[in-house]
C-alpha cells in the first residue's frame, strides 16, 4: 500500500515535466543586439531583390507522444525503466537455457555492456558522420550571423555592385575540364 502510494507521487510529479508553461512565463524580451540582428534578416529576407543571405532553420517538432521521444524528459524515463526492466523475464528463459544461473547472469551482463557500448558509439560516429553535432550546429549559426551582418554594413551601391557581379559570374565559363574515366592513373604514365 505504502509503496503503491510512493509510486503514485513520484509518477505524480514527473508530470509537470509534460505540461506546457503559460506563454507569459516562457517568452522574454530579447536583448537589443538580438533584436537588431532579428530586424536584419527581416529585411534581408523581404528584400526587393530576392536575395536570402541567411534562412532562418526551423526546428520540427517531434510527432511522437512526448513519452516515446528520447528529446523529453518522460521519453528518458520511460527508456531507462524499459531497459532497466527488460532483462529480468528475459533472465529466467536464458538460464533455463543454459543450465547455469550464474552463466546465464553473465551472458545477459556482457550483452548489455557490449550492446550499450555498440550503440553509444554507433550513434555518436552517425551524429558525427551527418554533422548533427551542437559544435558544428553553432558554428553554422554563427557563420550565417556574421554573413548576414556584413550583408547588412554594406552600401546600397556595393550591394547593387554584388549582385551585378553575381548576375555576371556563370559556372560554365572557359574551357570545360577534362572527363576522367576510371581511377585517372596509368602507369604508363610515369
Amino acid at each position: 500500500m505504502l509503496a503503491r502510494l510512493l509510486v503514485t507521487l513520484a509518477l505524480a510529479g514527473t508530470a509537470s515535466a509534460f505540461t506546457q508553461a503559460p506563454a507569459a512565463a516562457t517568452l522574454r524580451s530579447p536583448s537589443p543586439a538580438v533584436a537588431r540582428q532579428g530586424q536584419a534578416l527581416a529585411r534581408v529576407a523581404r528584400s526587393p531583390l530576392g536575395l536570402r543571405m541567411a534562412e532562418e532553420v526551423e526546428e520540427k517538432k517531434s510527432e511522437l507522444n512526448p513519452w516515446l521521444s528520447l528529446n523529453t524528459r518522460g521519453g528518458a524515463m520511460l527508456w531507462t525503466t524499459v531497459l532497466l526492466i527488460l532483462p529480468i523475464p528475459v533472465y529466467g528463459p536464458l538460464s533455463a537455457a543454459m543450465g547455469d544461473e550464474l552463466a546465464a547472469g553473465r551472458a545477459l551482463g556482457a550483452f548489455y555492456c557490449l550492446g550499450g557500448i555498440i550503440a553509444w558509439t554507433g550513434s555518436y560516429v552517425f551524429r558525427v558522420g551527418t554533422k548533427d553535432m551542437t559544435y558544428t550546429k553553432q558554428l553554422k549559426q554563427y557563420e550565417d550571423a556574421v554573413i548576414a551582418k556584413r550583408f547588412e554594413e554594406l552600401q546600397a551601391d556595393e550591394v547593387d555592385a554584388l549582385l551585378n557581379d553575381m548576375d555576371n559570374d556563370k559556372p560554365n565559363d572557359g574551357p570545360e575540364p577534362p572527363v576522367i574515366k576510371g581511377s585517372g592513373w596509368r602507369p604508363d604514365q610515369y
